[in-house]
């Protein structure tokens, strides 16, 4: 795992002026994050932050539920991940707790290049995705409902990416669903094509904006209430980020190649078809519970319900950007 440190020096200012006695201030800070381009604001929050205060470890994992467990057992306080694997964790009893998700689109539904052209036409095809009720799942099943296709009449599949990509590209299977940079990738790489991009095919579908929270920052009820002076800086600066990320393309897929093994031309593509944002933490609460409600029911089992002690709102004056 690639290991990447950040010094948070207005927190150490922070602990040690206006904020009172630091001698509850975390030593170090794990994050655990996924190799893919919607940790770009973490990493490049990384570079830009000057040395001295708390030091923060960025850590990408592979494995989404093995990074939850690595949570849950406290060996790191943040983790970056799939927002209705934590919904499923926090019904399952544990204390799971959302704090912004920062990314609202990141991926994209591929064809085979004389494949279908619309979602009705994925009728009586084979359709790769990551695993039941991921959020991939539940938006690729709400849209083919809106869409008149009914859930017998498509074979959804279920597999990780590493698997389902030879699959679909020796045409075993029709499509796959895909987060970016690897969507990108495969276009421009493989006789494939985009059918379309989940956050733009869920606005025309819901009469939404789209933005859809596929990942979600959590931690836990403990961690968050222990690091609660730190998650303010922490969403201020990424949302400083994502503010300067939207006003330098170029400047930030240069960047993003320090940390992804991808040309810069597809690296640009990838950052533009991710919807990145920042809001406030009560936008975040309300925007989770209209995409609880827009997908909750096409899970496999009755979904729980979302309750306030689920979303940790610090008590900080809240900013926000859009991106």
């Amino acid at each position: 795992m690639r290991l990447i440190t950040l010094i948070f020096t207005a927190l150490l200012l922070c602990c040690i002026g206006s904020c009172g006695d630091d001698s509850d201030a975390p030593a170090t800070v794990t994050i655990l994050v996924p190799e893919a381009i919607g940790s770009l604001p973490f990493l490049l929050f990384a570079e830009q932050t000057s040395p001295g205060g708390v030091r923060l470890n960025i850590v990408f994992f592979t494995g989404h539920p093995q990074a939850l467990i690595l949570l849950l057992q406290g060996q790191a306080d943040f983790l970056f991940t799939g927002t209705t694997l934590g919904w499923q964790s926090m019904w399952d009893g544990s204390p799971l707790v959302a704090v912004e998700s920062y990314v609202w689109g990141i991926s994209s539904l591929l064809v085979q290049h004389e494949g279908p052209a619309s979602i009705r036409d994925l009728s009586g095809m084979r359709l790769s995705l990551p695993f039941r009720d991921s959020p991939l799942d539940l938006e690729t099943r709400f849209l083919l409902d809106r869409a008149g296709v009914k859930n017998t009449a498509v074979t959804l599949e279920y597999r990780p990416f590493a698997q389902g990509i030879p699959l679909f590209l020796e045409g075993n299977i029709d499509a796959i669903a895909l987060p970016e940079p690897l969507a990108t990738d495969l276009v421009h790489t493989h006789h494939v094509r985009r059918l379309f991009n989940y956050r733009n095919a869920l606005r025309m579908a819901a009469g939404t904006d789209g933005r859809s929270p596929e990942v979600t920052l959590f931690s836990t009820r403990d961690k968050a209430t222990k690091y609660s002076r730190l998650i303010p800086l922490l969403h201020d600066g990424l949302a400083r980020i994502i503010d300067s990320m939207a006003a330098d393309p170029e400047g930030t897929a240069a960047a993003a190649g320090r940390h992804f093994n991808y040309p810069p031309a597809i690296l640009e593509e990838a950052i533009r078809e991710t919807s990145f944002g920042s809001c406030s933490f009560q936008e975040h609460m309300s925007r989770m519970r209209e995409y609880h409600r827009l997908i909750g029911p096409y899970f496999h089992t009755p979904p729980g319900p979302l309750p306030d002690t689920f979303f940790f709102i610090p008590e900080e004056k809240e900013t926000g950007t859009d991106g």
